[in-house]
């Protein structure tokens, strides 16, 4: 990753340099877009990507089989960080 942003840092600033903006802003202009990206990836991986801790391989490919998996609704009950065997080990004590 750090290849791929090295190796279009200056085509970018050289690119936001010609919309107008002088050389300072356009390595500002370079900053927001890479802020931008990083925010958006950020979101997406909170919305689509399901918490998998406390989970066997078996549930999560169960979750994955169906291809209907919701990621806010597959981590319900998995949030408070005890999985599942602990828990029912707890109840039936």
């Amino acid at each position: 990753m750090t290849y791929v942003v090295n190796q279009s840092y200056t085509p970018m600033a050289k690119f936001f340099a010609g919309l107008g903006g002088n050389a300072p802003s356009a390595q500002g202009n370079v900053f927001y877009f890479f802020a931008a990206v990083s925010a958006a990836s950020t979101a997406w991986i909170y919305f689509y990507i399901f918490e998998t801790k406390g989970r066997s391989l078996e549930e999560i490919q169960e979750l994955l089989k169906g291809g209907k998996a919701s990621p806010r609704a597959a981590t319900a009950g998995v949030s408070d960080g005890i999985d599942r065997e602990n828990r029912e080990s707890t109840e039936t004590d």
